[in-house]
């Protein structure tokens, strides 16, 4: 289950998202007949990646769901942090903004508490990207602002460069 869950893996970042699924559902079937928590949390994660890559936010959802479920059942807050986050995403794919802004507020909440200041500045990233869509211009330039300051603190180098090419957007957008 293991090293399906790794091939599909290699298969997202690779940008086969079929491929990934296939591996998948194989992985998924082993994680559950072994009862194996973890595994099926992570694989139902990376199926929830692989739809979303391939435009179906809805089916993503559907499998996150499953994935946060368990999370908070066996108290794994990273997890549960990082499919909120991959939630949030989901929903800015189909449409639904406040929905992932909700999501990603739960994710960056999680992050703080547990001290994941990566994870941190990619949720700030992504929230200020959010509200720069819903035209909160201000908001979404407060976020990529906190964002930046974490990945400099981090080294972070290439977020800290889409972070500040998000901001000089978001100033062009504001005719500064």
């Amino acid at each position: 289950g293991d090293a399906l869950n790794k091939s599909a893996g290699c298969h997202l970042d690779l940008g086969a998202p079929s491929k990934a699924m296939e591996a998948c559902e194989r992985a998924l079937d082993i994680a559950r007949q072994t009862k194996d928590l973890q595994c099926e949390v992570s694989v139902l994660r990376k199926l929830g990646i692989a739809f979303d890559d391939l435009g179906q936010p809805q089916r993503a959802i559907e499998n996150y769901e499953k994935a946060l479920e368990i999370s908070r059942e066996t108290r794994s807050r990273r997890n549960e942090a990082l499919i909120l986050g991959n939630l949030g995403d989901a929903y800015d794919s189909q449409g639904r903004p406040e929905k992932a802004i909700e999501c990603y507020e739960q994710a960056l909440a999680i992050h703080r508490e547990t001290g994941n200041r990566r994870s941190e500045g990619a949720v700030l990233g992504n929230l200020g990207t959010t509200y720069g869509a819903l035209g909160q211009i201000d908001k979404a330039i407060e976020q990529f602002e906190h964002a930046l300051q974490i990945h400099r603190e981090l080294n972070n180098r290439r977020s800290e460069g889409i972070v500040l090419a998000n901001l000089g957007n978001a100033y062009k957008y504001l005719g500064q």
